[in-house]
């Protein structure tokens, strides 16, 4: 739990203020694994698999879920389409 505190702490920098409960930090923690395997083969190296594009997974994530959706499913599909 205190790598996720860690991750959202600096991942949460410049966004609105938001209080997550510790379900929804369970959430965010599914939702960023999907977005994360969601770009690509676990086998095959992923064209844009780097921290700057796994930092933008993060944050695009916080930032949906600031705004109360909760849905890992659609957490993930929302920052991989920010990706793009």
């Amino acid at each position: 739990m205190e790598c996720v505190a860690k991750f959202l702490e600096v991942h949460m920098m410049g966004l609105p203020r938001t209080v997550f409960e510790p379900e929804d930090v369970r959430l965010l923690g599914r939702a960023y694994r999907k977005a994360c395997r969601g770009l690509g083969p676990a086998n095959e190296p992923a064209p844009f698999d780097d921290v700057r594009t796994r930092h933008s997974l993060a944050r695009a994530i916080i930032q949906l879920a600031s705004e109360g959706e909760r849905s890992p499913e659609m957490l993930a599909r929302y920052a991989l389409g920010q990706l793009r």
